[in-house]
């Protein structure tokens, strides 16, 4: 866990990285080719000149807004050049204004989570524990050919007064830990270089790092206000049909690129409705434990080990080969999505407000279930059938 909380420290790091190389690239071109294509594809604006400054913006969130202006730009211009990583000043402003939270999620509790049915929940009826938190977990969520496996989710949600009131989620990939970032050295390195124009060893310098491997992040947008009276439940689909701004994300999307966005979202739902079962001793106060600090604690970090909330269970409610084909099988954990009619065997139930390992002496009888998706003249699935020709 140790490696997780400290994902949003890397993501912060990955940003600055990539705003210093693209400024001091930009003032290059501009000093040895100053009409060159190159030199006007990278403004000396926005975050590219005051990404310096953030750390200590951050710093200030408190009793300040945002100063997007600064550090995100222009969002068609930056995300040309910064790709996936723009927000990220976004999303960590408002994780240190609003929280500074970050709630692991132990294997049990997110294997339990995600074989979990969430019924008649909509999200309307969901309850934050803040606008903007960190979710680190045991098991990565997987990814596929286009979105990457990711370990950390932030999520971050914005009351707008006028307007919609927006959820953000982005999930960070365990690549960020294998990152080679710039030091203080490494900077300095290449400021000298380019004050004294050594050109070739300095864009050798650029190479080095443009060089290292590239990943991306896993980011959706709902819009909270339109989506209220929807199911959590409800695919990824449905839920971005229901905002037109965010209905051009669909184009081209096959279904299981939206496999990950809903494990996202089954998540968030799963830990916001087990929070709110848990209460609290103090209505006003959360209910967590503070961890020992280290001797070297880190002073310009954004993450802290003392302010991780590390959500655990009482009782592990699945037995060890469910467990073990769970943790396994990511295929498995999400069963829950296309449950079809089928006929459930007459089974024993433990009796009503006993132990979790209690003995199963109620007698259940043979069901169907999900009956409302009984195709007409159809056989369900576990039903045993005489075949005549």
């Amino acid at each position: 866990m140790a490696t997780i909380i400290h994902r949003l420290e890397q993501a912060l790091r990955y940003w600055e990285d990539a705003c210093f190389i693209k400024s001091m690239m930009a003032r290059a071109y501009l000093a040895v080719s100053p009409e060159s294509k190159e030199a006007r594809e990278v403004p000396l604006e926005g975050p590219i000149v005051n990404a310096p400054r953030f750390r200590e913006h951050l710093l200030q969130s408190n009793s300040v807004e945002l100063d997007a202006e600064s550090f995100m730009g222009d969002k068609e211009l930056m995300n040309t050049i910064l790709g996936w990583i723009r927000p990220i000043p976004f999303h960590l402003f408002h994780w240190c204004k609003f929280s500074r939270r970050v709630f692991h999620i132990d294997e049990s509790l997110q294997l339990m989570l995600e074989a979990t049915g969430l019924g008649d929940i909509r999200w309307k009826d969901l309850v934050f524990p803040f606008d903007s938190f960190a979710i680190t977990l045991d098991i990565p969520i997987e990814g596929n050919q286009r979105v990457p496996t990711g370990d950390c989710l932030l999520v971050t949600r914005i009351p707008a007064e006028v307007g919609p009131t927006v959820l953000t989620m982005l999930l960070l990939s365990p690549l960020l830990g294998t990152r080679r970032f710039l030091s203080g050295d490494d900077k300095e390195r290449i400021r000298r270089l380019f004050k004294l124009q050594k050109w070739p060893r300095l864009w050798k310098a650029f190479e080095a790092y443009e060089n290292q491997q590239k990943f991306a992040a896993s980011l959706i947008t709902l819009d909270l206000s339109a989506i209220s009276e929807c199911l959590v439940v409800d695919s990824v689909a449905t839920l971005l049909n229901q905002s037109q701004y965010t209905k051009r994300q669909l184009v081209g999307a096959g279904q299981e690129e939206f496999q990950q966005p809903e494990e996202m979202i089954r998540l968030l739902v799963g830990l916001c409705m087990y929070l709110e079962g848990l209460g609290s001793v103090n209505p006003h106060k959360s209910a967590w434990t503070r961890l020992a600090k280290s001797d070297q604690l880190d002073r310009r970090a954004i993450s802290n080990p003392a302010q991780v909330c590390s959500v655990t269970l009482d009782y592990d409610l699945l037995t060890p080969e469910e467990r073990d084909v769970l943790s396994k099988d990511p295929a498995a954990r999400r069963a829950y999505k296309a449950m079809g009619f089928h006929w459930r065997r007459k089974h024993k139930r433990r009796p009503p407000r006993s132990a979790p390992d209690a003995e199963k002496t109620i007698p259940v009888k043979a069901c169907r279930v999900r009956a409302d998706r009984d195709p007409e003249n159809a056989i369900a699935a576990g039903t045993r059938q005489t075949l005549r020709v």
